[in-house]
Order: structure tokens, then C-alpha cells, then sequence
């Protein structure tokens, strides 16, 4: 059975997991929309709780390799910021589904599988990729602690995040009326994101 049938597998179950929750989105509805047989869910991913997390996996791998190479491409941490919130913009769609499969409900227990164990253990910080934004806030502001770090990341990774999914809401055109324009939303991330660095550095 072919990687193809595999990535397929893993789009049609982040849909059905993100809109039924674990426990409502069964395998057959996977194997269904998937349109493969439910031995090949069995032969990719050896069960349903081994799929959840392979999914989760697959979304935290798709954010933080969004996240590097954002970092990589900008000079400052407004842009950093602001281009997050274009590229989550951009798959809207992916953004929303993966952030309410990271919600769903009756989360299962770890599994056997080793990569997945190993991937369990590192969720320490987040967001996924979010030590990139650490590293380059290291090299331009090095007297900050770990907590004046991770708090920064955390609150305007959140905001681009939120912004991001209200793109993707029915109620979006009316809006951006209401001065929630992208550009807009670019600008506002922009500011937080020089009043969040600035009130960190007067409290140190």
C-alpha cells in the first residue's frame, strides 16, 4: 500500500477527528471517506488510538516546520508574528481542523509505538516549533529568563492563531467591515507583538 494511501488516511481522520472528537469519529467513517478499505488503516497505523496520535503528530510537524521557516525568512519578531498569521491564513482550513483535533475529546493513552512515545515527551513547550522564536528572541534579547520567553511565544502565538481561525468563520466578510481586514490583523499583530517585547524589557 502506497504513502499515498497513508497521507489520505491521515486528511480524511484530522477532519473526522476534528469534527466528531476522537471518541465520535469511528474507523469506519475514516476507512469511508477515505475510501480504503479499513485493512489499510489496520496495516498503516495498527489501531485507532495509534492514528490519533499520528495524526497530531502530522499537525504539529506541519506548524512547526511553518514556524522555521518563518523565523529563518524575517529579521524581526513583528514580521515573525505577522507571517505566521499570513501562512495559517493561507491553510485556514488545515489551522482550524488541526487546533479543534487538539481539542478533541476522550483524548486516548499513549501507545507502544516508540515515535510516537518519543514525540509525547517532547510537548513540553509549545507551540510546535515555537523554540525557533525562542532561539532568535535569545539573540536579540539575551538577559530575558526562560519564563519572559516562553510567555511571550505562548500569548502572540495564541493571538496570531485566533486571528488565523477567524478567517476561516462564516461571519468573516462582515468582519473585515469592521476594520479586521488581513492587512489589518497584520498591522494590529504587529503592534501587540512591539508593546508585548517592550513590556518585557521594562520588567527586567
Amino acid at each position: 500500500m502506497s504513502d499515498n494511501t497513508k497521507d489520505l488516511i491521515l486528511e480524511q481522520a484530522r477532519l473526522l477527528f476534528a469534527q466528531h472528537g476522537f471518541k465520535g469519529a469511528s474507523v469506519r467513517m475514516i476507512a469511508d471517506q477515505a475510501n480504503v478499505n479499513l485493512s489499510a488503516i489496520s496495516y498503516h497505523f495498527g489501531s485507532k488510538e495509534s492514528l490519533y496520535w499520528e495524526v497530531i503528530h502530522d499537525c504539529f510537524h506541519w506548524l512547526s516546520s511553518i514556524i522555521s521557516t518563518t523565523v529563518e525568512s524575517n529579521d524581526s519578531i513583528e514580521d515573525i508574528f505577522a507571517e505566521l498569521f499570513v501562512k495559517m491564513s493561507e491553510h485556514s482550513d488545515y489551522t482550524v481542523s488541526a487546533m479543534k483535533t487538539f481539542l478533541s475529546d476522550m483524548a486516548p493513552q499513549q501507545t507502544d509505538d516508540p515515535k510516537i512515545d518519543d514525540f509525547l515527551k517532547n510537548l513540553d513547550f509549545g507551540p510546535p516549533g515555537g523554540e525557533h522564536i525562542v532561539h532568535f528572541l535569545k539573540r536579540n534579547h539575551p538577559n530575558w529568563s526562560d519564563k519572559d520567553y516562553e510567555w511571550l511565544v505562548h500569548s502572540l502565538f495564541a493571538q496570531a492563531a485566533h486571528f488565523a481561525t477567524i478567517t476561516q468563520c462564516a461571519f468573516y466578510e462582515n468582519f473585515k467591515k469592521n476594520k479586521l481586514s488581513p492587512d489589518q490583523i497584520k498591522e494590529n499583530i504587529r503592534l501587540l507583538t512591539k508593546a508585548a517585547v517592550q513590556f518585557v524589557e521594562n520588567s527586567n
